[in-house]
């Protein structure tokens, strides 16, 4: 009898000192979640329903509502999750200062963020003027887009998306013995459009910690950016041509026009090839790559080399692919595509991607004006010393043999000429000797 006693008091302690060790680490994880909350929204209001510690190194908070003071309404999300390998980790002071205790990987993952666009608080955001509007500015992104000044949430609104459903997913893998950190992002905006990023820092070993991460000598190994349109291009198109009356292809040539003369106005030159692959990259279901992954990795060096564009690109290393096709950047003049020193200088860092489209306006055509111009055209005969005239028009050539050839001139030079033709894939030059041309016409 006296045996089963003894069992029993040491269960009892064993599930005593059990439930303690696990109350102490709910209560730890709870405040450790509490304080981040916090910090990230200081201006909420916020509540969830259910936390959930998994000991193995999972703290999942779900039904989180957040209200902004004032407002009723709340952004929704259903679970959030922080995962690390490290059972422990959570029972630091300040996880994420601690430089000797940091897991092999630390994960946060958002599902089913969502805001109502109709929420109260959407209201106040429609009647706060941004800079752009304040000075009659338009974001490059909304360029012939008729009274829209950007494409922010309440406009989305407007656009037919009734709220924002989000899913993020951010992944932090450090390695503070080898001296490397990588830090991935995923966030999907249903029905809008899909990024992710990836960033890999190489860095002196040990010295993975805020107050020593200046004295690591950081250097960027890798940077990728991708991007996958989810449905807002096809949006935006229809949207901006029933607020400017005119058909999807009329808006979109008036607005490539207004961003060519903005580069223009700005004393960019920016090449046709470039052109198309904007082009391109806005259309309907479009994806785009973009990456750098510079030999040895760049650092502080970054600073000095940005007065010199070709060295600082050739360092970097870019690579750039548009619906899976790669583009070629090595015989890009980079300092051309940065404009005008005198112009730059007249803007400031919250005007850069804004527009004065009053200064644009002649070039914004309505649906009849492009109609009557097209009217106005057709091919006419050329000479060849003439196409120095037509560059980026529409010419037609016969050739001695009768073939026939048709393109946008982008280049004259000695005794050929350059056409750019459009083919399955995309565009693709097209060279042409001046001896075997029979007929040259030009659309103007």
């Amino acid at each position: 009898m006296r045996w089963f006693k003894t069992v029993l008091l040491l269960l009892i302690a064993t599930l005593l000192v059990g439930g303690g060790g696990y109350a102490y680490v709910w209560y730890k994880a709870k405040a450790y979640i509490d304080d981040t909350l916090t910090v990230l929204l200081p201006g909420y209001r916020v509540h969830y329903e259910t936390l959930v510690l998994d000991p193995r190194g999972e703290v999942r908070i779900e039904s989180l509502q957040a209200a902004p003071f004032g407002y009723d309404s709340a952004i929704k999300v259903a679970n959030i999750s922080i995962r690390a390998d490290a059972p422990l980790f959570f029972l630091q002071p300040s996880p994420v200062s601690a430089a000797s205790d940091w897991p092999s990987f630390l994960a946060i993952k958002i599902d089913k963020l969502r805001m109502d666009l109709a929420s109260d608080f959407m209201e106040t955001a429609l009647a706060n003027q941004s800079v752009a509007a304040s000075k009659g500015l338009v974001n490059i992104a909304a360029l012939g887009c008729g009274d829209v000044r950007e494409f922010s949430l309440p406009v989305l609104r407007d656009m037919g998306y009734p709220e924002i459903q989000a899913d993020l997913t951010i992944r932090l893998d450090p390695d503070n013995d080898n001296g490397r950190l990588v830090l991935g992002s995923q966030i999907q905006l249903l029905g809008i459009a899909s990024q992710r990023l990836v960033l890999e820092v190489s860095f002196t070993p040990g010295y993975l910690a805020p107050q020593t991460l200046l004295a690591a000598s950081p250097r960027v190994q890798r940077f990728q950016f991708g991007y996958q349109d989810l449905g807002f291009n096809a949006r935006r198109d229809t949207y901006c041509a029933e607020q400017t009356q005119v058909t999807e292809a009329e808006y979109r040539l008036a607005h490539a026009d207004l961003l060519r003369a903005q580069a223009s106005q700005l004393g960019m030159q920016v090449p046709e090839r470039l052109w198309n692959a904007y082009e391109q990259a806005i259309a309907p279901g479009s994806s785009i790559d973009l990456g750098i992954s510079p030999a040895g990795g760049i650092g502080s060096e970054l600073f000095v080399l940005m007065n010199a564009p070709h060295v600082l690109a050739e360092r970097l290393n870019p690579s750039l692919r548009i619906n899976s096709e790669g583009l070629d950047l090595t015989s890009l003049d980079w300092e051309s595509l940065l404009p005008d020193a005198d112009q730059a200088e007249q803007l400031t860092p919250q005007e850069e991607g804004l527009v004065n489209v009053e200064q644009l306006k002649e070039k914004i055509l309505s649906s009849r004006e492009v109609q009557k111009l097209e009217d106005l055209k057709k091919f006419y005969p050329a000479s060849f010393d003439e196409l120095d005239d037509y560059l980026q028009y529409q010419i037609r050539l016969y050739t001695h043999f009768g073939r026939y050839i048709e393109g946008r001139l982008i280049e004259v030079a000695d005794n050929k000429l350059v056409l750019l033709r459009r083919v399955d894939q995309g565009y693709a030059s097209y060279s042409v000797d001046r001896n075997f041309l029979e007929t040259i016409e030009v659309y103007r």
